[in-house]
């Protein structure tokens, strides 16, 4: 992907989990077979629904995510829907 575009991060390596405790259907879903131009072997690779862009010093910036999590204090606050705040009456 070129420089400064927008994809979704992915992680692989020997250390990797295999997989959610007890859900197939997720696990299927983010853990997935490695793309073409992975190269280390790995057999596993995980999706983790955060959107970041390379910059061309070769760091990454987080950007936003794939779905509606948050987390706060490491606590994931799932399906978070967008609602406009209103004022007390």
């Amino acid at each position: 992907m070129p420089l400064g575009c927008v994809g979704e991060l992915l992680i692989q390596g020997s250390t990797l989990a295999r997989g959610y405790l007890k859900d197939p259907e997720k696990t299927k879903a983010s853990f997935i077979d490695p793309p073409n131009w992975a190269s280390d072997g790995s057999s596993r690779v995980y999706k983790t629904g955060d959107l970041v862009k390379q910059a061309a010093d070769g760091s990454y910036h987080f950007v936003g995510r794939k779905d509606n999590q948050v987390k706060v204090s490491q606590a994931t606050i799932l399906s978070i829907s967008p609602s406009p705040l209103s004022a007390p009456h």
